[in-house]
Formats: C-alpha cells, sequence, structure tokens
C-alpha cells in the first residue's frame, strides 16, 4: 500500500482525528443509489401501467398490450442491475485484503 496499513480520518463534527488499520474499513451499500433505483422502478411501472390503461380504452390489439406490459419489464431490469451493481461493488470492496509486511528483526 502507498501509504502504509494505517488511515487517519478527521471528524467534522468534533474535530478529531482517528486511525484506522486499512482491513478494518469495510463498504455499505449506497442509500442515494438505491432511492434512484426505487424512483425509477416506481415512475416507469407508473408509466407503463398508463400505458397499458389507454390502450384498453382504445381497445388497441392485444399484441400492443403485450408489447406495453413486457416494456414493464424495462424498470425491473434497471431497478436490479442498479442494486446488483451497487452489491458487486460492496462485496469486493469488502473482499479485499491488504496484506501487512513482515518485519525483520535484527
Amino acid at each position: 500500500m502507498e501509504k502504509g496499513n494505517t488511515y487517519t480520518a478527521k471528524c467534522l463534527t468534533c474535530n478529531s482525528t482517528n486511525t484506522y488499520q486499512i482491513n478494518d474499513i469495510y463498504a455499505k451499500a449506497s442509500r442515494p443509489l438505491s432511492i434512484i433505483a426505487g424512483l425509477i422502478f416506481i415512475i416507469g411501472t407508473l408509466f407503463g401501467l398508463f400505458a397499458i390503461a389507454i390502450m384498453f380504452v382504445e381497445q388497441k390489439t392485444v399484441i400492443g398490450i403485450f408489447v406495453v406490459g413486457c416494456g414493464l419489464l424495462i424498470p425491473v431490469w434497471i431497478f436490479s442491475t442498479i442494486k446488483k451493481e451497487d452489491r458487486l461493488r460492496v462485496k469486493t470492496f469488502n473482499h479485499s485484503y491488504v496484506k501487512e509486511k513482515k518485519r525483520r528483526n535484527g
């Protein structure tokens, strides 16, 4: 590691300085990313349901309704992809381990 096996962080609230071992630091899932993924899912699903409702009112063909229904899978796919990549990011970071150099006595 370029800076050694410890990490020094300064708290902006209490102005104290703490030193942590590199291997004691871990990642968490991103809350803003989860909120964005949820909003994409809700807005996309509502838009798809609205499109299906319009097609039912206008009595469009069954194939058109099927296509719009399949389009409802797009927000589900986006949501699951965002969540999966965030889990992968956290898992990759948390599974990394910095080997400590052994000191020679003598």
